[in-house]
């Protein structure tokens, strides 16, 4: 009985540290999609701001060309 009891209290040591380390790495994959999250918003801003920049050239590009040949 007593060798069962030590098994016992030996794999809730163990169970105990398992939760740990399962918490933490739910921490981590939150941590993680955030930041992924944050990555590809960028990335879509990025894209827009592009987007903006070159129809915004584009009308000064024929504004010059209409100047020119004026």
């Amino acid at each position: 009985v007593h060798t069962l009891e030590e098994r016992n209290m030996e794999l809730a040591g163990k169970v105990a540290a398992l939760q740990e380390e399962v918490a933490a790495l739910q921490g981590t994959v939150k941590r993680v999609s955030a930041e992924k999250r944050d990555v590809e918003t960028r990335g879509e801003q990025a894209v827009t701001c592009t987007q903006l920049r070159d129809a915004n050239n584009a009308p000064s590009a024929r504004t010059l060309t209409l100047a020119e040949e004026a």
